[in-house]
């Protein structure tokens, strides 16, 4: 098993396929708070205990997840789901997180049903880190593949605590990442919408996809809000799901973030 891993040189839209990385697979199966939930044929465990003091491995993530596929992909053997959903992950230095989001989130992918594909883009050298560009980079990558319908983009330190929180694409552009730890599980601004977010291929071709302006952390999640807002595209959680879209951050050390950058200027 193995997933897509494609490296981009920093200042050009230009990409190369690369080698692909062994997928991760996951190791000591999130541990289940609460009791066992079943929602139709789909069996969940609901609230999960996140934790990152197991030493996690490549192997071992491969291991317990047998069923996934060159390339990060999966199909669930017992249903045929309505969507076929990417994955895309913008990447840098973040091996580690990389493990253990590959070591939570398969489980949790296939507990959901979902017939998936995980795309790792990765940004070559040491020059200013830019997220959205990767995303659009991945899109067009992953519709090289298969015909996706349903893209998450997602950070690499981000992981789900409840796994009744669903990757798969509405009526309008998700935000996901609602709810995260580093944030005290609440919004840190009104009109966030970073972390985690998903969009059908219609929705993202509408508002024309990421803006590829916005070099280092932070600026790009605003615009996409913006282009949603004008567009009229944007879905908040019904008041029932928004307990259970709830994140756990894996810490890390970030780069100077966009808007201190502006204002230092």
């Amino acid at each position: 098993m193995s997933l897509h891993t494609y490296s981009v040189a920093a200042q050009t839209p230009s990409l190369m396929s690369v080698v692909e990385v062994p997928a991760a697979k996951t190791t000591s199966v999130h541990q289940q708070i609460g009791i066992r939930l079943w929602l139709g044929e789909i069996f969940y465990l609901g609230r999960l205990l996140i934790e990152f003091s197991s030493q996690i491995t490549l192997e071992r993530v491969q291991r317990e997840n047998p069923n996934v596929t060159e390339g990060g992909k999966y199909t669930p053997p017992d249903c045929r789901p309505k969507q076929k959903v990417a994955i895309i992950i913008p990447f840098r230095h973040r091996d580690n997180h990389l493990k253990y989001w590959l070591h939570y989130l398969h489980p949790v992918l296939r507990r959901q049903k979902i017939g998936y594909g995980i795309f790792i883009i990765n940004q070559l050298g040491e020059d200013t880190f830019n997220r959205a560009k990767l995303l659009n980079v991945g899109y067009t990558e992953a519709l090289k593949d298969a015909e996706y319908d349903c893209f998450i983009f997602s950070d690499v330190d981000l992981i789900p605590m409840d796994d009744r929180n669903l990757y798969h694409c509405y009526d309008q552009p998700r935000h996901f990442a609602i709810a995260m730890d580093k944030f005290g599980f609440r919004l840190p601004y009104a009109g966030y919408f970073g972390g985690v977010s998903g969009l059908s291929k219609k929705q993202f071709l509408k508002i024309n996809g990421f803006p590829n302006e916005y070099w280092g952390w932070g600026g790009e999640d605003d615009d996409i809000y913006n282009r949603a807002e004008m567009w009229e595209l944007h879905s908040k959680p019904k008041a029932n799901e928004c307990e259970l879209e709830v994140w756990h951050t894996v810490r890390h050390q970030r780069s100077l973030s966009y808007r201190l950058r502006i204002k230092s200027v």
